[in-house]
C-alpha cells in the first residue's frame, strides 16, 4: 500500500400567558431530565432521542477532521477473505490521514477505526442488532461506515496520540473470522510531510 501526500413578534391575554409559561417551564424540565451520554475510553456512545440532537462522541486517540488537508492517503480494500488489504498501516502522531476503503468483495463490508477495547464493545453491541438493521447501523458514526460490494467510501481523522488501534468490521460473522487489522499510530508529530512513504 501507498502512503503519499494529498493535494488537494405578540400580543396575549392573561390565559394565553399563562399556556405560555407553563410550556416554558414544562420544556425546560423535558430539557433537565435527558440523561447525558458520555463515551469511554476509544469508542462514543450514541442514544437515540427523537428531537434532541446529541453531541458527537469523543475518543481518546484522536477526532474526524472531514475539512482538514490531509498530510497522508491510506488506501485500504476490504475482501471476501474476511481481511483487509493491508493487514498493519501504520501512521503518525499529530497527522491527518485520509483513509480510502473499497470493497472487491461481492458481499457488503464495514469498516471502522477504535482502540481494540472498543472495536471489541461495538462488535457485542452488534450481537442483539437485528439484521434489518445491520446495513444503516454505521451511518451516524463518525469513525467508520458500511460499503456495498464494489463501493469505495473515505473518513479523513486527525490523530492526537500514538498507540496500537484496530481497524474492523462488524457485519455478522466477520469480525470473528478475523476481519480486523492493526493501526500503529508512532510518537510525535510528523516529520515526513510533503514526501512519499511506502509501507509493506
Amino acid at each position: 500500500m501507498t502512503l503519499f501526500p494529498s493535494n488537494n413578534k405578540i400580543t396575549a391575554n392573561k390565559r394565553g400567558l399563562a399556556a405560555a409559561s407553563f410550556g416554558a417551564v414544562a420544556a425546560i424540565a423535558l430539557t433537565l431530565s435527558a440523561p447525558a451520554i458520555a463515551g469511554p475510553g476509544g469508542h462514543g456512545d450514541h442514544g437515540n432521542m427523537e428531537g434532541h440532537k446529541m453531541s458527537a462522541p469523543k475518543f481518546s486517540f484522536g477526532e474526524p477532521a472531514p475539512d482538514a488537508t490531509p498530510d497522508v492517503r491510506v488506501e485500504m480494500d476490504a475482501l471476501d477473505t474476511m481481511r483487509f488489504s493491508p493487514e498493519t498501516v501504520s501512521v503518525k502522531a499529530g497527522s491527518v490521514v485520509e483513509f480510502v476503503v473499497t470493497n472487491k468483495g461481492q458481499i457488503p463490508h464495514a469498516w471502522s477505526v477504535d482502540t481494540i477495547e472498543g472495536q471489541k464493545k461495538h462488535e457485542e453491541g452488534m450481537k442483539d442488532m437485528p439484521m434489518s438493521n445491520m446495513m444503516g447501523h454505521m451511518d451516524d458514526e463518525p469513525n467508520g461506515f458500511v460499503l456495498k460490494a464494489g463501493e469505495t467510501k473515505s473518513l479523513i481523522w486527525k490523530f492526537s496520540k500514538s498507540g496500537t488501534l484496530q481497524f474492523a468490521c462488524h457485519l455478522p460473522g466477520h469480525f470473528d473470522a478475523g476481519m480486523h487489522s492493526t493501526l500503529e499510530v508512532t510518537g510525535g508529530d510528523h516529520d515526513d510531510k510533503g514526501k512519499k512513504a511506502h509501507q509493506h
